[in-house]
């Protein structure tokens, strides 16, 4: 078998594999195929004679950006959340099926969903048609941050550092914004976030709540790639950035995007007003971190393809300035 790195493996490498570990030993692979986009790993469709199953690969760095280094145990981590989050009969809907985890090459083995899209569709404009989905997206998260995990041992330390410089600290730093090819990066407005010593020591703030141990069950990513469109419903994937932390910065992150989807208000409430998971809210924690999502992902390279023109643009600016601030 090719001993170079699994993200450079073939057909025949797989099939060499595969006949290694116990798993789907016995079972034809006739192709193999890319299945989605993803930022931190590597997923493929393995199209075997009766069935196909995704397996996905986490290697020493992100997949998308192989120059940022990653925790090579992320995909333990993930399996982990949804080991407890399936303590709620509730998410067995919200998740994709585990069927196997090879520990050696650090790959696991998922039901295959079918060829689906994410909901990367809204940055293209908000459409009433999209509200039940963020309805059930937003039970999902009453599920799961409803569930008892307080005695629960779950750490993601290195994921959750990883996130953290790139939400509430390379986006606030000057360091290296001269190379940030984005628009808003050089505007005046944009200066002036970086220059206000309120803001920055609220986001400061925020950074450290988000650091520290909670009692809730957290994605850790809940944003439109994270949410699949199948034929049952939303599916949520990718909680490698999972962790025991604050319901708050979940459902900031949910609301954050679809407010730069343009979400009308009376749909944002209604949303927002199905959300009652049985843990005490504060409701002003979650308008801040949603303000530093919306702030981060204008100015910083982590972008999205939003459909809309810059004094949208400046408006969601200035907007999540306030949200952080108040």
């Amino acid at each position: 078998m090719n001993q170079g790195p699994v993200t450079a493996w073939g057909l025949e490498d797989w099939k060499e594999y595969l006949l290694t570990i116990d798993f789907l030993a016995s079972e034809e692979l006739l192709s193999i195929s890319k299945a989605g986009e993803g930022n931190m790993n590597l997923a493929l469709r393995l199209i075997f004679k009766n069935q196909s199953i995704i397996a996905k690969h986490s290697p020493p760095y992100c997949f998308k950006f192989p120059h940022i280094p990653a925790p090579v145990e992320r995909l333990k981590r993930e399996l982990e959340f949804y080991q407890l989050a399936s303590a709620s009969k509730v998410n067995h809907h919200f998740m994709p099926k585990i069927l196997h985890f090879n520990e050696t090459c650090n790959i696991v083995f998922m039901e295959d969903l079918g060829v689906c899209q994410d909901f990367g569709h809204l940055y293209e404009g908000w459409e009433s048609e999209n509200l039940s989905a963020m309805i059930s997206l937003s039970s999902f998260l009453e599920s799961l941050h409803s569930l008892n995990v307080e005695e629960t041992q779950f750490e993601n330390t290195s994921m959750r550092a990883l996130n953290h410089n790139y939400i509430f600290g390379l986006p606030f730093s000057d360091k290296g914004h001269d190379l940030t090819p984005y628009f808003l990066d050089k505007t005046p407005e944009a200066k002036l976030i970086r220059n206000d010593p309120r803001l920055i020591d609220k986001v400061s703030l925020l950074g450290t709540l988000y650091l520290n141990e909670g009692h809730c069950l957290v994605h850790g990513d809940f944003y439109p790639r994270s949410w699949l469109q199948t034929t049952r419903g939303p599916v949520v994937i990718d909680p490698e950035f999972g962790f025991k932390g604050l319901p708050e910065f979940d459902f900031g992150v949910f609301i954050a995007h679809l407010k730069m989807s343009l979400i009308p208000a009376p749909e944002l409430k209604s949303i927002m007003e199905n959300y009652r998971p049985s843990v005490k809210l504060d409701f002003a924690l979650i308008n801040a971190f949603a303000g530093v999502e919306i702030l981060r992902r204008l100015l910083y390279v982590t972008q999205l393809p939003l459909k809309i023109d810059t004094t949208q643009r400046l408006h969601l600016l200035e907007d999540a300035r306030t949200m952080v601030l108040e």
